[in-house]
């Protein structure tokens, strides 16, 4: 084939490619437009979707800064509080029938004797543990691993975020389920009115306007029977023009 040919094959492929891109877009223009009218027909007004991603974005967009600001800040370094040295006066001996003020006073400050050098030496490798259990930071996660897990935390969330905006339609969101359970609730409200309404019609229906009562209820039935199915879906996309 000669190169003339494969240029001109080449052009009426993408003609081709966009023409079906094209029916594809007005396809759904047109049942955005459908849904459009219909709620507008019910008084439902349309919710702005695009502003509220936006708002979405940003707030993840400050979030993860702030994150990254606070995990960019040293960790301060550990100061080791001060040892106190209690120094105790020989203890006098008490007679029997005598208060013991030391000891009484010991007790009334919440203060420990400290242990004896002699108890000292003949303490076991297990108890000195225990004592390091007892210690206030004893099994706590450091302060910045936790804001290493949320900064992560939130990282993963925005890009969840982005991969789904990628995988919708150009110019469509994603409904929210709140909103979509909303506008369900009040389709099948309205079905089961239209329905009533034609049951109350007579059986033999002579009159003009009678018969185009009928005729515009029935398509109205339809309408909302085929948004209900739509609706119904576990995700449903809805145009930004029409928000």
């Amino acid at each position: 084939m000669s190169t003339a040919r494969r240029s001109r094959a080449c052009s009426i492929r993408r003609e081709e490619s966009g023409k079906d891109s094209r029916e594809i877009l007005d396809w759904w223009s047109s049942k955005n437009n459908l849904t459009k009218n219909m709620m507008q027909r019910m008084g439902i007004r349309p919710h702005d979707h695009r502003r509220d991603n936006r708002a979405i974005i940003s707030e993840l967009s400050a979030r993860s800064h702030a994150m990254k600001q606070i995990a960019s800040d040293p960790e301060p370094p550990p100061v080791k509080p001060p040892r106190i040295r209690l120094d105790h006066p020989p203890r006098a001996s008490v007679r029997s029938g005598e208060t013991d003020f030391l000891s009484k006073n010991f007790k009334e400050a919440g203060v420990r004797r400290p242990p004896s050098k002699q108890k000292q030496k003949h303490e076991t490798p297990e108890q000195k543990n225990n004592g390091n259990k007892n210690k206030e930071s004893f099994g706590k996660i450091p302060a910045y691993l936790i804001r290493r897990k949320m900064e992560l935390a939130f990282d993963a969330e925005r890009k969840l975020l982005e991969e789904e905006a990628k995988s919708l339609p150009p110019g469509f969101v994603l409904m929210p389920d709140e909103e979509k359970q909303e506008v369900l609730k009040t389709l099948e409200e309205n079905k089961v009115d239209l329905e009533n309404k034609l049951r109350g019609l007579p059986l033999v229906i002579e009159t003009p306007s009678l018969l185009r009562s009928k005729i515009d209820m029935d398509t109205q039935l339809r309408e909302t029977e085929d948004a209900i199915k739509r609706f119904s879906r576990p995700k449903v996309y809805i145009s930004l023009d029409d928000s």
